[in-house]
């Protein structure tokens, strides 16, 4: 099943010590509650061996397929360790729902 399409660009710079993500805009998410509409929103976290370090989060978009949010997110990273050695970046499209609460979409 397809989950829809999430554009994001990334920048790193290691001598700043710091990488940077601009959430873009999904495209074509599919409808999960059961009044048939999407609020979705985008949640960004670091990881760093395995332990969640930082966290960014979107706004909630109401009812639409094809959000746009023009997000950034910066995370601070050790400049001692400058190849990203375990480091991961996990990107969450979640519909947020006043009646269900949250429910995810997409990774």
């Amino acid at each position: 099943m397809h989950q829809g399409d999430i554009r994001i660009t990334g920048c790193y710079q290691p001598v700043a010590g710091k990488i940077a993500f601009s959430v873009i805009e999904a495209r074509n998410i599919p409808r999960v509650s059961l009044l048939g509409t999407v609020n979705p929103y985008v949640k960004v976290e670091m990881y760093v061996n395995g332990i969640r370090e930082a966290k960014h989060k979107t706004k909630v978009r109401q009812n639409t397929q094809d959000p746009v949010w023009n997000h950034p997110c910066v995370f601070d990273i050790n400049r001692e360790n400058p190849k990203l050695l375990g480091h991961m970046f996990v990107f969450h499209v979640i519909h947020k729902d006043m009646m269900m609460g949250v429910q995810k979409i997409g990774q």
